[in-house]
């Protein structure tokens, strides 16, 4: 039964020699019976061991008892090349042969039980794609740095970081690139960062930095700043090349009395604040920004109930075709009656909006609403040709159904695609060219118009002029707003004008207010106006006394003299 148990059994005299020696035990020490036997068992066991041997036989000898068991003893045991390994050692002592004494040792290896309990640890404790501590870690790893503070008196920041756009590089290039990149952005985060410093994944794309012992605002800005730039340069992922950026909060902690949750939570807000300040930057946490976030919860709280309640309307501003200044179309835009708010302009909603992806839903009842009025126009005036635009927002566009919804939108109307425009800012494009670019296409094949809006406004505009199946291009109103004062904007609006005349685009000229302006652009050969000039935009119960019209020449206002051009 010995020599075939699957613990180690040896016996011992109580001079320390080893007496006997099982298979098992040869195993587990690397000694065979022959070698060991008649040795010190100090060969096989730690000095801690021999030494709590020692004690157990003193204390059996003292008690004179014929028989004695020790409690199981986790300690170590050394092969023989001189490693350790983990056991677990339970001794017996027994009477032989008058007052001598034998010690016998049941021994059970625990290596495969602790690698898998220091498994079992990491995994807790660890992220599982990128090995980087996760919140658990984190949390404690905080607290540790809070007691720290309050000991020392010395700072320490939590940067909570946020990759922009992983989304889409998720949604496009599948899930195998977005794991890539997640492990290259924290080894760029890791490589920044200095070594007492903890670089934790609370999962998805969110990273948090715990920067402790800095002297103030100024160490923690900096790091920040070098995080934004190690992650804006472009990510080698196989054939791809995702481009990505970081919003980064800060919350600092001078004092150490804030708990690590509480910290945690204070970065997230001001995280939440740098996306809402067009992401790619930091923002430290103020106590102001409380009262900014519980506005935020119930504007979103209130925009959830918006589209059920009915409390989001359209207003359409005409497009006027400069000579002999006909309603060519109108452009659909979005407006919300806030119970005990009045009318509320979109950008004060659209970007919770699309923050909470509630831009999807909405934007497609107002494609839907668009597209049901302008069929209504071509059914009452046939002959008009009545063209409605819609804005569409990068989230649409690159939650990959945009071609579905439009494509439904049509249907359901009636409305013939050449009279639908879908209108893209510059960003919306830098979002994801590679990823939109497809979608466009698919749009331009169905009959849909795409303008390209705000132009001029962004750095690589002509680019996309080349790059993308455009028709139209609207020049953005900042332009136009001195275009009869300031000769530079004069010469950007002809060149603009002359380039889409070259690429055989339509140009839309926005926020043409007086008469001035617009004599201006007439000279210019820009042909399609859109401003207060004609009409602000209005709801469509008040469409119908414009469309009646033959001309808008009767609606201009009184002009507004402008100083000329110098």
């Amino acid at each position: 039964m010995v020599e075939n148990a699957a613990e180690g059994i040896l016996t011992v005299a109580s001079d320390g020699t080893v007496l006997s020696f099982n298979a098992a035990a040869e195993t587990m020490f690397g000694w065979s019976a022959a070698e060991i036997v008649g040795r010190p068992v100090a060969t096989i066991v730690t000095a801690e061991l021999h030494d709590a041997i020692a004690q157990f036989l003193d204390t059996w000898r003292s008690d004179g008892a014929t028989a004695a068991h020790s409690k199981d003893v986790e300690i170590s045991g050394v092969t023989r090349d001189g490693s350790q390994f983990p056991m677990m050692i339970s001794t017996s002592a027994i009477s032989a042969e008058g007052s001598s004494q034998i010690i016998s040792a049941i021994v059970r290896d625990l290596s495969d039980q602790k690698r898998l309990e220091a498994q079992l640890t990491y995994q807790a404790l660890h992220d599982p794609l990128t090995g980087l501590p996760n919140r658990t870690m984190l949390t404690d790893r905080l607290n540790q740095a809070l007691a720290r503070v309050r000991r020392h008196h010395r700072m320490c920041a939590t940067l909570y970081v946020d990759l922009d756009r992983f989304k889409v590089v998720n949604d496009t290039l599948g899930h195998a690139v977005g794991d890539h990149l997640i492990i290259e952005a924290a080894s760029r985060i890791k490589a920044t960062v200095r070594e007492i410093d903890t670089v934790a994944r609370l999962g998805g794309d969110e990273f948090v930095v715990l920067c402790e012992d800095i002297e103030g605002v100024h160490d923690a800005s900096e790091l920040a700043g070098r995080v934004i730039d190690v992650l804006r340069a472009p990510f080698r992922v196989g054939a791809d090349e995702p481009i990505v950026s970081a919003s980064i909060g800060i919350a600092l902690s001078a004092d150490g009395i804030e708990p690590a949750e509480r910290m945690l939570a204070n970065a997230d807000t001001a995280l939440y604040r740098a996306k809402s300040n067009g992401r790619n930057c930091y923002q430290l946490f103020d106590e102001t920004m409380q009262s900014w976030v519980a506005h935020l919860a119930a504007l979103e709280g209130a925009l959830r109930q918006a589209l059920p309640n009915g409390e989001l309307v359209l207003h359409y501003q005409p497009i006027v075709e400069a000579e002999p200044r006909l309603i060519r179309g109108f452009e659909a835009l979005l407006r919300w009656q806030r119970p005990g708010f009045g009318l509320v302009a979109p950008n004060a909603f659209i970007p919770t909006a699309e923050e909470t992806g509630l831009i999807l839903e909405i934007g497609s009842w107002v494609l839907d609403e668009a597209c049901r009025n302008a069929a209504e126009w071509a059914r009452r005036w046939p002959d008009r040709h009545l063209g409605i635009a819609v804005n569409v927002s990068s989230r649409q566009l690159v939650a990959g159904d945009i071609v579905e919804v439009v494509s439904n939108a049509l249907a359901r109307s009636g409305l013939d695609p050449t009279l639908l425009t879908l209108e893209l800012i510059e960003s919306t494009l830098i979002e994801d060219a590679v990823a939109v670019e497809p979608y466009l296409r698919e749009l331009r094949a169905i009959g849909v118009s795409l303008a390209l809006d705000d132009f001029g406004t962004g750095y690589s505009s002509l680019s996309y002029l080349r790059a993308f199946p455009f028709n139209v291009v609207k020049i953005d109103k900042s332009f136009i707003r001195t275009i009869g004062i300031e000769r530079g904007d004069m010469e950007i609006v002809s060149a603009v004008i002359g380039l889409a005349e070259s690429l055989g685009l339509e140009v839309v000229a926005e926020g043409v207010e007086t008469s001035d302006q617009l004599a201006v652009l007439q000279r210019l050969s820009c042909h399609k106006i859109q401003g207060d000039l004609f009409a602000r935009p209005q709801p469509i119960e008040q469409l119908a006394a414009l469309l009646e019209k033959p001309t808008l020449w009767s609606v201009i206002p009184g002009e507004r003299k402008r100083a000329p051009v110098r």
